[in-house]
């Protein structure tokens, strides 16, 4: 397990002594463990959602493409890295009588450092441990998301592969999993909380496809509504392969009520409804924020990050729970859940969603349940793995047989979101990472702050990492994040 940074190495300045303890609470910008003395000064909330406005009917039917339409991404400019697509076995034929439920929750915003157990300080995610402990899921920490933008992320998870970097179709296969799974006899689902989701490709081939119409209008526990008002339209007695992207832990941060391990404070938001940073941002980005107001601005982020994170296990119970009363239990059932991306919470001067390779906006957690695998026959998810592999383990209940290299590509979109990166993670080696240019390795067991770049001559990934630099420039104002 990979230790968490130190609160003073995750931000941009050295804090007070004050601040520094709150934010060790918070698990350096991560988890809280404890409630600090003080609340900040827009504290009065309670845990009522949020508003009539974002109430379920407030989210959209997508009328989903056919399924022959199904998107395999162009070929990049340059010839693709060798082993960039996985090679995998043909998925196993359902029995005639199988009343099989697959489900893959994507979770929005929910990174790896912020899990309890992926050593964050405190557990917020009970449904993880229970599930771990009661029905044997398999839990990976080292699991590493192609980008931290929610768009390139999400579509990876999807085709099984970057979809940066297309692979020659003998190895890829025409079909994105959505294909496959119908293939195998599986009516499709697929909810999103994300109205980024429309219109991203994802949707094509689904049955039946439902998109939020605001960035609110699904989060917890309106997820649970929405779930049960789309499987109304599934057959009872078919397969079902649901897709199902929960968006607790983004922006806006949702509010925070008073907790054991935080103080209560209304709900923050980054970037507004039109994509235009808010005031607060801007003035962060710019080094404007007084000393003070910079660390009580970044508790405040790093408290709706935690939780976000929290409220996204209470949507996965839900979502497990509105299956049961559907007649699907977990006996009968395939269950991964993978986070898209992380947040930033002031590490590397950035916040929430942004461009960057960094630890904090790519590892994520990925959970596996097969209630008919047991013991050693379960899916081994030791990392460093990427989280494309989510969709092998939908598929076939497996890793591939073999592996893609594990790397995260992100491109800087916006002024002020970051730089462009791309790194790479090989077992037993430092990360590698290239960044505008510039190559350099990270000792993440002595370094998980990333704070010591030091030389990546004779890094086993280097011609690789390098190869994938070099068509990202090629493809320069192509598939951005969002």
């Amino acid at each position: 397990m990979r230790p968490s940074t130190t609160a003073a190495a995750c931000l941009p300045f050295a804090p007070s002594r004050p601040a520094l303890l709150a934010l060790a609470l918070l698990g350096a910008c991560g988890t809280p463990t404890a409630q600090p003395d003080a609340a900040p000064d827009d504290a009065a909330v309670d845990e009522a959602p949020q508003g009539p406005a974002d109430a379920p009917e407030a989210y959209d039917e997508v009328a989903p493409a056919p399924a022959t339409a199904i998107d395999t991404d162009a070929a990049a400019p340059s010839a693709p890295p060798e082993n960039a697509a996985p090679r995998r076995a043909a998925i196993p034929e359902l029995r005639p009588d199988q009343r099989y439920t697959v489900v893959l929750v994507i979770q929005g915003g929910v990174g790896a450092a912020r899990v309890g157990a992926c050593g964050a300080p405190t557990d917020l995610s009970p449904l993880v441990h229970r599930l771990i402990d009661e029905h044997e899921a398999v839990l990976g920490c080292d699991v590493y998301a192609p980008s931290s933008w929610t768009v390139p992320a999400v579509r990876s998870i999807l085709k099984g592969r970057s979809v940066y970097h297309a692979a020659p179709a003998a190895e890829d296969g025409p079909h994105a999993l959505v294909g496959v799974m119908k293939a195998a006899g599986y009516q499709t689902m697929l909810l999103s909380a994300d109205p980024a989701m429309r219109g991203a490709g994802v949707e094509k081939g689904f049955d039946v496809v439902r998109v939020a119409g605001s960035r609110t209008a699904m989060r917890y526990p309106y997820l649970s509504e929405a779930l049960e008002q789309l499987l109304e339209r599934a057959d009872a007695d078919r397969p079902l392969f649901l897709v199902v992207h929960t968006q607790d832990a983004s922006d806006p941060l949702p509010p925070v009520p008073n907790k054991s391990w935080g103080l209560a404070q209304n709900k923050l938001m980054l970037v507004d409804d039109d994509g235009k940073p808010t005031d607060a941002w801007r003035r962060f980005h710019a080094d404007r924020l007084p000393l003070d107001e910079r660390q009580r601005f970044l508790l405040r982020v790093n408290q709706g990050i935690t939780r976000g994170v929290e409220l996204s296990d209470d949507d996965l119970r839900g979502i497990l729970e509105v299956l049961q009363r559907q007649g699907r239990p977990m006996r009968s059932m395939r269950l991964v859940a993978v986070g898209d991306h992380g947040l930033f919470g002031g590490e590397h001067g950035l916040l929430g969603e942004a461009s960057g390779t960094w630890e904090a906006g790519v590892r994520v957690p990925m959970l596996f349940l097969d209630t008919e695998l047991h013991g050693d026959d379960r899916p081994d998810l030791d990392g460093p793995l990427s989280s494309v592999v989510a969709y092998d383990l939908v598929a076939r209940g497996a890793l591939p047989d073999d592996a893609p290299p594990v790397f995260s590509v992100s491109r800087a979109v916006k002024e002020g979101l970051g730089t462009t990166m791309v790194s790479a993670w090989v077992a037993g080696q430092p990360k590698l990472t290239w960044e505008d240019g510039t190559l350099s390795t990270y000792d993440l067991g002595r370094d998980a702050g990333e704070t010591s770049p030091r030389s990546a001559s004779g890094h086993p990934a280097l011609g690789f990492v390098r190869e994938v630099a070099g068509q990202l420039s090629a493809r320069k104002g192509k598939d951005q994040g969002e």
